[in-house]
């Protein structure tokens, strides 16, 4: 782009080209008044010239990718929950130990083995808190207001939702068994299921629990889950759908 005025500030004189419409009987201070604001067109005109530098939205982020931020984690008058790490190792593996029977029994297969060390558990943690971090999965302890007692774990991973589209979500959930009679597997369900429900863009919370597990089926059905038939490799699985 050409810098110069396309008029002279100078008054006229010898030999000079004829005085333009802005030039004409002007005072020969008006230079030294008129440079600065030629000098602030020129950077004007500069700027208007730019290409304008537009940022299309950002789309917001799903819960799987890393740049999601989880909602904060609910918290009662009997629970709290925070995510999972290695931190709690050692009340989780004392957990853990008191009612390995019941979660062989009535939740998982065959988990934790009769030899599942302290060592062990730090791994399996050190690797839920890694897949938080990646957004792969979730995982978080349940634990007394005091944030002290250890009642419990919950965990997340992506599934498909039945219909293909958006997001939809599998948890699992384990509570030491002196608590069951007290209610903490309700308590537990229903703050994680209205939490997923109302906190997350969830479109689908699904809930796979082992056929021998009735008290945990007769808890989903009561916080408005349904099943769907028929079980599978020893397993029912009951669902929630936003809009259903």
């Amino acid at each position: 782009m050409n810098a110069n005025p396309p008029f002279s500030p100078r008054p006229s004189g010898s030999g000079s080209r004829p005085p333009g419409p802005l030039t004409a009987d002007l005072p020969a201070t008006s230079g030294r008044v008129l440079a600065p604001l030629l000098g602030l067109l020129v950077l004007l005109v500069a700027a208007c010239a730019s290409p304008l530098q537009i940022t299309a939205p950002t789309e917001p982020a799903g819960p799987w990718e890393r740049r999601f931020e989880p909602p904060a984690p609910p918290a009662t008058d009997r629970l709290v929950l925070e995510p999972l790490g290695p931190e709690h190792a050692g009340r989780e593996h004392a957990a853990l130990l008191s009612t390995a029977d019941h979660l062989r029994a009535t939740v998982f297969d065959s988990w934790p083995p009769a030899d599942y060390d302290f060592a062990q558990n730090q791994k399996d943690l050190a690797r839920h808190a890694a897949e938080f971090a990646r957004r792969d999965a979730y995982a978080w302890a349940v634990l007394a207001p005091d944030r002290e007692t250890y009642l419990g774990a919950l965990f997340a991973k992506p599934v498909r939702a039945s219909d293909g589209e958006g997001d939809a979500v599998q948890i699992t959930y384990w509570v030491v068994a002196r608590e069951i009679p007290r209610g903490m597997d309700e308590q537990l369900l229903r703050t994680s299921l209205a939490w997923f429900q109302h906190a997350w863009p969830f479109v689908e919370v699904l809930l796979p629990l082992r056929v021998e597990n009735r008290r945990a089926a007769g808890l989903a059905r009561a916080a408005g889950m349904v099943e769907r038939p028929p079980p599978s490799f020893g397993y029912r699985l009951f669902a929630w759908t936003r809009g259903s």
